[in-house]
């Protein structure tokens, strides 16, 4: 019998959601996918925290991925959004150049150099069943670095304080010299 890609894969993830569920195929408990402390068969989100807001302390002092120019402050002119984030749940944002929402709302951002930021964000994994968060690096001795170690800093701070785990998953594409 020939097994197609979808069969296989429709299997796996079958397989994965009994186990998640806490049962197996005969009925009886799941045996833990990994042993406490492991990542394995934990539910993980990738984690950027690459935004940074003018005002927020961090070495870029700019807006880092928020707008073309990152020294300027995003606005029409000078964008890179793809979607506007909901930032009601931070204590700290930090105002564009945009008009005022349409609940009359400046047009805030948040900053993932703020460590309430991240902090809101690892609530959030906590409150929704998120174990783990695959933290996104590069290369480490590269211009980004000291901006990217902070971040992990402040996500190590946040991952401790809310039961969560992380890891740091290099991106190396471009990365030549290793």
């Amino acid at each position: 019998m020939r097994l197609s890609r979808r069969t296989l894969l429709g299997t796996a993830m079958a397989s994965t959601a009994a186990t998640v569920a806490g049962v197996s195929f005969d009925g009886s408990a799941a045996v833990a996918v990994s042993p406490p402390g492991d990542v394995v068969g934990k539910v993980t989100v990738g984690y950027q925290g690459w935004f940074t807001g003018a005002g927020d302390g961090s070495p870029l002092t700019g807006w880092w991925h928020y707008g073309q120019d990152w020294q300027k402050t995003p606005s029409p002119v000078n964008e890179a959004l793809k979607s506007w984030p909901d930032v009601r749940d931070y204590d700290r944002v930090y105002k564009t150049g945009y008009q005022n929402l349409g609940n009359g709302q400046p047009a805030s951002l948040f900053s993932s150099y703020d460590q309430q930021t991240v902090d809101t964000h690892f609530r959030w994994m906590q409150e929704n069943g998120l174990d783990t968060a695959a933290l996104q690096r590069f290369n480490p001795v590269g211009g980004e670095g000291p901006i990217r170690d902070a971040v992990t800093v402040k996500v190590r701070n946040a991952a401790e304080q809310f039961g969560r785990k992380f890891y740091i998953m290099y991106d190396v594409s471009g990365w030549t010299d290793m």
